[in-house]
């Protein structure tokens, strides 16, 4: 009797590449591809490059933050579940699981969350030719960023739109909320996973909806703030309410993976995903869509079939993947890209105009080629050296000891 090689899901990895790559150019639009074509240096100061950029109308991009959170919120019930089956809760360790996983999640993110701060910090900087004490004040907002006070909107209390971008590394907050959701949420979990699932994640929801509603949220203008976001920290809840379509999404994918699919259902997923794919690219690239919602649940459809794995497409794909070398790569190199392209768009994003002589979207393209190598280097320094040290310190806290032996000293790790 023959028995069929488990693979990994390759195909939810590159879908993270791809969604990683529409969100810089997302952000590049963002930046640099206002309707007069005008260059926005939001580092220091306005810049606008003679006659504005021109050509490559077509170069779009779009949010794909739907995506992320429906994975994220996914594997976060996944991982729990896991534990759940281990019979990891009860008998009086749950507060040391929510310890544990906490812990494990800071430990996992944490080097690539110095890489991004670091990196920030001296290309910003050395840009700019700032001066030494305009290096001591940024290393400082570095610093809580990558402690992880961002997470719950701290940073952006007390800093105007210009220095929320330029003090510290911007787009760690979607790390910094995730942290701090894993500490509240999974102390839910282990209490009452129901209450979470059918209680907090709706209210969650509602209040990321009332936070994006508010046009503090569009402006970053701390002053603006009104009413629930007074006591709610936007950092959290734009990110806390998502991540309730992953969570629930787990139950659904969980519920047709246990299903017995005819042949026909299973071909009907391949093709929804090829149709789901195509639509979600070809409107990305030329701007059809116009409601970012609508483009997060194309992109939640898509995450959803990459993770059910039971048609032949995924299947193809993962087995396709499988047989290339830098296979176990490419999660890291999605996340590399995520973790470097904001402050390579913030800061080079002029230059790249210039060496483009003008052209919006060869300039764009400069970018993106510069993103991916810097992805590559990341990884590279994140496997090679700092993983391993971050290793050491998850033995240092401990988490390796058996479940109810955490915190005690009598015990070896």
């Amino acid at each position: 009797m023959t028995t069929t090689k488990q693979v990994r899901n390759y195909t939810i990895d590159i879908m993270r590449v791809l969604a990683g790559v529409i969100m810089a150019t997302f952000h590049w639009i963002w930046a640099y591809g206002g309707g007069d074509r005008v260059v926005i240096n939001s580092y220091w100061g306005a810049y606008t490059y003679p006659n504005g950029l021109t050509g490559w109308d077509w170069f779009k991009g779009n949010y794909t933050m739907g995506f992320f959170v429906f994975v994220t919120g996914y594997f976060f019930v996944n991982h729990f579940k896991k534990l759940q089956r281990k019979g990891a809760f009860g008998g009086g360790h749950d507060g040391e699981q929510v310890y544990r996983f906490t812990a494990n999640t800071y430990v996992k993110w944490a080097p690539l969350m110095l890489i991004g701060v670091t990196s920030h910090w001296i290309m910003a900087n050395s840009h700019a030719g700032s001066d030494f004490m305009t290096w001591v004040n940024t290393l400082v907002w570095n610093i809580w960023q990558f402690v992880g006070i961002s997470g719950f909107g701290m940073l952006q209390r007390v800093t105007a739109n210009s220095q929320y971008i330029t003090t510290y590394a911007a787009q760690l907050w979607y790390v910094a909320a995730y942290i701090a959701f894993c500490c509240f949420f999974y102390c839910i979990f282990v209490k009452d996973e129901k209450v979470a699932v059918f209680i907090v994640c709706p209210l969650a929801l509602a209040l990321a909806n009332v936070s994006l509603d508010s046009p503090s949220w569009w402006a970053n203008d701390p002053t603006m703030l009104t009413g629930i976001e007074l006591l709610v920290p936007s950092d959290i809840v734009r990110l806390w309410g998502p991540l309730a379509y992953g969570i629930w999404g787990w139950y659904l994918v969980d519920a047709v993976k246990r299903s017995k699919l005819s042949k026909g259902i299973e071909n009907g997923l391949g093709i929804a995903f090829l149709v789901l794919l195509a639509y979600a690219l070809v409107t990305t690239w030329t701007g059809y869509l116009g409601g970012m919602l609508n483009q997060d649940f194309v992109w939640m459809a898509v995450a959803c079939i990459c993770l059910i794995q039971r048609d032949p497409v995924t299947r193809a794909i993962n087995n396709f993947v499988d047989k290339l070398p830098f296979k176990n790569y490419l999660a890291d190199i999605s996340a590399g890209f995520y973790i470097m392209h904001e402050q390579i768009l913030l800061v080079y994003g002029v230059d790249f105009a210039e060496m483009a002589g003008g052209s919006y979207g060869k300039g764009g393209l400069i970018y993106l080629g510069v993103c991916v190598v810097a992805a590559i280097l990341a990884t590279l320094l994140l496997r090679v050296v700092l993983r391993p040290l971050y290793g050491k310190l998850g033995n240092a806290l401990k988490l390796n000891r058996p479940v109810g032996q955490m915190f005690d000293d009598q015990v070896s790790a």
